[in-house]
């Protein structure tokens, strides 16, 4: 169940990159489409989850992760785009990407199997190769204008993403075994979490404010359209993905972002292949996707190893 959700979040996601490179097309300011698109996020979060089950419940410790989940999805932002500035976007892209391996180490090395975060060292084999084939289909676009700069900023963008992608998982284990530990301090009532997601947005849509306001939001219709489609996209994959998150069994927890990223790659090639008429290298998808399958199959069992 959590590697079907993960899915449907991957489509959201490459939906939400389709109209994101669309708006970038016809030279609207990306600064406002990243903006609105957090916004009506925002609304879709309200829509999906308070409304939607009709439980309007609030936890001011759930508003609190929010909020401190929103900052590092903005901060993430933020950095990739400063990123893009300095790099090429193969290679700012594949850099995040491939970040998506440490969450799993790092709800290993704090909290490790008896929480639910088993790690093995084929958990670890298929992730180098999930890299691997990240960065060889990239190899190709990789330049560089600015190296400390670029380096800089991805680095800031990964490590918001390696804490934000824990972080969701934290939140987890803060709903059934909070208040256990000092990596666990307070629990969460699960039954009170449908706020989680609106805060994140509404946090992650003012840093976005702060950040860009100097260099301006200048509005167009087609940026406002795009935004829009891309808020229902974005909204509805941090649905999913969360959603996931919450259903994923112990051995699912070291696959779960790898596989979204990995399929997030794969339906952008498609799109890529169908809207711009791109040509996709398939031998280092094979790669990534036979290192997610090593990373995956339990082994130990099979084997009994």
């Amino acid at each position: 169940m959590a590697l079907y959700l993960i899915l449907m979040s991957a489509l959201f996601a490459a939906m939400q990159n389709l109209f994101m490179r669309r708006s970038v097309d016809t030279k609207g300011s990306t600064g406002f489409y990243v903006f609105s698109q957090l916004l009506i996020s925002c609304l879709i979060a309200i829509l999906l989850n308070p409304v939607r089950s009709g439980n309007y419940a609030f936890d001011p410790k759930v508003a609190l992760v929010g909020v401190g989940l929103g900052l590092l999805l903005g901060l993430m932002m933020w950095g990739l785009g400063e990123a893009l500035k300095s790099g090429s976007s193969a290679l700012s892209f594949a850099t995040l990407n491939s970040s998506s391996i440490l969450p799993a180490v790092l709800m290993a090395l704090l909290f490790g199997a008896s929480l639910g975060h088993p790690y093995r060292w084929f958990n670890g084999l298929g992730s180098l190769l999930v890299i691997a084939g990240i960065f060889w289909s990239s190899w190709r676009d990789i330049s560089c204008k600015n190296k400390m700069r670029w380096i800089f900023f991805i680095a800031l963008a990964s490590c918001s993403y390696v804490i934000f992608s824990a972080g969701t998982q934290w939140k987890v284990l803060l709903e059934t075994n909070g208040g256990s530990s000092f990596m666990l301090p307070f629990s969460i009532d699960p039954h009170k979490g449908n706020w989680l997601m609106p805060f994140i947005f509404l946090s992650a849509a003012l840093f976005q404010f702060v950040t860009t306001k100097k260099e301006g939001m200048k509005f167009s219709k087609e940026t406002l359209v795009y935004g829009i489609l891309g808020g229902i996209a974005n909204g509805s994959s941090m649905f999913f993905m969360l959603y996931a998150v919450s259903a994923a069994f112990s051995w699912q927890n070291a696959i779960l972002f790898p596989l979204f990223s990995i399929a997030v790659i794969e339906i952008c090639n498609l799109f890529g292949i169908y809207f711009f008429k791109e040509k996709i290298q398939w031998l280092p998808q094979y790669l990534s996707v036979g290192g997610l399958i090593l990373g995956s199959v339990q082994w130990h069992m099979i084997f009994g190893g």
